[in-house]
């Protein structure tokens, strides 16, 4: 048996992976490939359940009329033509058009149900062509990937889109044109694409800036219809990229930025919808205290490999995305969205992920930590991927592994149950405690212990069970009641019978453990006094300490304690992330002592404070501590 010791912020997981198939997604991959190229690789057909058009007769064509559902996928290659001809269409699955292969759409439906975003999508390379003409389509309310590359091709004209939203991305000399379209897109351009858009509305360009390019320009307003504007290499404070964009009689115009690794870019007197940040390794890279929809007077971003400048601009997204074999560590932030791709480790600590950008998500063997977070969008892990959540909150959003991958959440609430597809598997651990509980009584422990297998995986729950250690000597742990066969949830997990131990900090762990025999361990601490006296901490600090916010996040009041070993003169007070000040909670000259304050979310103008990070400052005249506090909605 293998163990996971999990001490809630120090955690070191080892992970079981199989292959699975990477569904259709765009957005973040296509500027990857910009960092370490690489090509599509088409999966082998299935003929039980894939339509194969164009193999093995290479100039096959097949028109499908009428309503038809299909659960797999579409291939269609060499010189093969796959026509839906005022169909009724419904697709559970991906679609990939390569060689010289047509896939036209023409009137009827198109339907993608999915259950999350980018659950399917299409990738059209080579020389494919892609065609949605005077047609609807459906994706289940969430967003859909297109990924053209190559010297491929994507067109729409005079098309709807109802429940849903179009990521395309624009890679190598691919070409896309959308036309007279009511049709939400959003559109990652790279390399030496051309991207036309005419007469449609609801339009996110992302303009990817490559390494060697220098730009400085000022992006034009979305409140108007935009009747003609275009970017290219060589025109004024435009150089170093191979891309065209051309935007003719266009409305909702919106816009993106994917500044990369080399670039010198600066954005003026502008409005930027969002910015996302390929986070290429093997280096480690920490950031901290990025905030979502900020006007930016000047505003360099400490990213030391890159040049990314805003000057009066603003910002409405960061979106995060770090690749290859990068450590990264993003803390005290407000950010839309962030995924996880390579062989990597990405920590998401005291932060928001306000869900505006997308979702967060790990794919490939990477692995992916959110703690003492708040999460208000979907959680996907795909692949081989770990996702770990740790005392956080996932709001807003459904929480789905998949394929072969792995999730742990632990201490964590969240409004929807988690979703286990394919092969993955999720752990669920939780439990609560009285952090100040007495010796000679006993006291349940409530919580969840489950482990939930995909359909396909063979994994199952096996147990769980609960010990203790004193803190001092964690060595040597004492079981506690009996070993539990059966899954539980929001219940009674175990009764802690403490008769006969001495008062003083313990550690108590709980032990799930799979089928397999494999085990995970989250720990939580406990102290414990004498029965019927309020236990408190014995003596008092060498110097000034300043407990965690509770709770934290926080979306009204918010508990701070605090010591002081000696008497004098002290100060607690909230402050922003740019050092202004909030609120003063206590300011005076105080004996030696524990103290509680309750900040009631008001400032000193007696304004309730907005959702974000703020800064908790105890300071006296020989030393001063911090703690973070988020403030959710």
């Amino acid at each position: 048996m293998r163990h996971i010791v999990l001490l809630v912020l120090t955690m070191i997981v080892a992970a079981v992976a199989a292959d699975g198939l990477t569904p259709g997604w765009a957005r973040a991959r296509a500027a990857e490939r910009q960092i370490r190229p690489c090509r599509l690789d088409v999966p082998a057909a299935r003929p039980d359940t894939d339509i194969v058009v164009g193999f093995p007769d290479s100039n096959e064509v097949r028109v499908i009329s009428g309503t038809y559902s299909h659960q797999g996928r579409i291939i269609v290659l060499n010189n093969g033509t796959l026509v839906l001809d005022s169909a009724d269409f419904t697709l559970r699955g991906d679609i990939f058009v390569f060689n010289h292969g047509t896939l036209r759409v023409r009137k009827g439906r198109l339907t993608v149900p999915q259950e999350f975003a980018y659950q399917y999508g299409a990738q059209v390379s080579n020389d494919g062509r892609f065609e949605l003409d005077t047609c609807q389509a459906r994706y289940g309310g969430s967003s859909w990937g297109v990924a053209v590359t190559d010297s491929a091709a994507f067109a729409v004209k005079a098309c709807t889109l109802r429940y849903g939203f179009t990521t395309v991305s624009l890679i190598g000399h691919a070409q896309v044109d959308y036309s007279g379209s009511d049709f939400s897109s959003e559109y990652v351009v790279f390399d030496s694409c051309q991207l036309r858009v005419s007469h449609s509305d609801t339009a996110l360009v992302w303009l990817g800036f490559p390494a060697g390019s220098v730009v400085d320009i000022t992006l034009p307003g979305a409140d108007t219809t935009l009747m003609h504007w275009e970017i290219h290499d060589g025109l004024p404070g435009v150089s170093g990229i191979g891309y065209a964009v051309t935007l003719d009689t266009t409305t909702g115009v919106l816009w993106g930025s994917f500044p990369q690794p080399g670039c010198s870019v600066t954005i003026r007197d502008s409005r930027m919808r969002t910015t996302g940040l390929l986070i290429p390794g093997p280096d480690s890279v920490y950031m901290s205290g990025l905030a979502n929809n900020r006007q930016h007077s000047d505003y360099t971003l400490p990213l030391a490999d890159r040049q990314f400048r805003l000057v009066n601009t603003y910002l409405g997204t960061w979106n995060l995305y770090p690749v290859d074999s990068v450590r990264f560590v993003l803390e005290s932030s407000v950010f839309g969205e962030m995924l996880a791709m390579g062989a990597l480790k990405a920590v998401i600590q005291n932060a928001i992920c306000d869900g505006s950008g997308g979702y967060i998500g790990a794919e490939g063997s990477s692995q992916l930590f959110f703690i003492l977070s708040m999460i208000q969008t979907q959680v996907v892990s795909r692949d081989r991927s770990l996702v770990v959540g740790a005392a956080s909150t996932v709001r807003f959003g459904s929480v789905n592994a998949t394929d072969a991958s792995t999730m742990l959440l632990m201490f964590c609430s969240s409004e929807f149950d988690p979703r286990p597809l394919d092969t993955s598997v999720v752990y669920l651990c939780d439990y609560a405690i009285p952090y100040w509980g007495t010796v000679d009584t006993v006291f349940p422990i409530t919580g969840t212990a489950d482990i939930q297998p995909g359909p396909q995986n063979p994994l199952r729950f096996g147990s769980y069970r609960f010990s203790f250690a004193s803190v001092d000597s964690q060595t040597t742990w004492h079981p506690i009641g009996v070993v539990h066969s059966a899954p539980v949830h929001n219940d009674t997990l175990e009764t802690w019978d403490t008769h006969g131990l001495v008062s003083g900090p313990y550690i108590l762990k709980m032990t799930l453990t799979n089928s397999y025999g494999d085990s995970i361990e989250p720990t939580k601490g406990v102290n414990l006094g004498y029965a019927g006296i309020a236990a408190e901490p014995v003596g008092l600090p060498q110097t000034i300490e300043l407990a965690a916010p509770v709770p934290n996040p926080a979306r009204g009041p918010a508990g701070l304690s605090y010591s002081l070993p000696r008497p004098g003169r002290a100060t607690l007070a909230v402050y922003d992330l740019e050092g202004g000040l909030v609120r003063v909670l206590a300011d005076g000259v105080r004996p030696a002592g524990q103290y509680r304050v309750v900040w009631n979310r008001l400032d000193r103008n007696g304004m309730r404070a907005s959702a974000g990070i703020y800064v908790i400052r105890l300071a006296t005249p020989e030393a001063q501590v911090t703690r973070k506090l988020v403030l959710t909605q």
